[in-house]
């Protein structure tokens, strides 16, 4: 599902304006954690960066919209294990009893200052906000960067 007026772009029927858009988003990708993409194939257009999942690898308002969101809130992409655990007390269990709802799903997660531990999950259906999520922050937004899902933030207990 896209946002209105989103679309698929590719190299051969970009317009100067997205390619601009890639250029500024390439530039502006690593200080929000954005690391080199390893899957990029020689001429392939406008995979430089290591995009976290399909959303932003396609759809290129999602990256300018993830990106954005990053930046006002002085964040960092984080390349790791998703889970309950990692948000809460700051490593991963790796057995995952309990720590990964059914609802997660596009999910990224990041780092911020002080400590803040971020997971954000962009998930279709809906979800309890209470279950396992004892003692960390939690915001809903009905829409965030990913088209047609809720925004769901959690994180360590800082706001964000």
């Amino acid at each position: 599902m896209l946002a209105p007026g989103e679309r698929w772009v590719c190299g051969r029927h970009a317009t100067e304006d997205d390619r601009a858009l890639v250029e500024d988003l390439d530039r502006r990708g690593p200080s929000v954690g954005l690391a080199p993409s390893p899957r990029r194939r020689r001429g392939e257009w406008a995979q430089a960066l290591d995009w976290p999942y399909d959303g932003p690898r396609r759809y290129l308002g999602v990256r300018r919209d993830m990106v954005a969101w990053a930046e006002a809130r002085g964040l960092r992409l984080w390349d790791g294990c998703w889970c309950l655990c990692w948000v809460r007390d700051g490593v991963c269990r790796e057995d995952h009893g309990g720590c990964r709802p059914a609802w997660l799903d596009h999910v990224t997660c990041w780092t911020g200052a002080d400590g803040l531990r971020l997971l954000v999950a962009h998930p279709y259906v809906p979800f309890s906000a209470t279950a396992g999520l004892h003692g960390l922050g939690v915001a809903v937004a009905r829409q965030g960067w990913h088209p047609g899902a809720l925004q769901v933030e959690i994180s360590s207990g800082v706001s964000t």
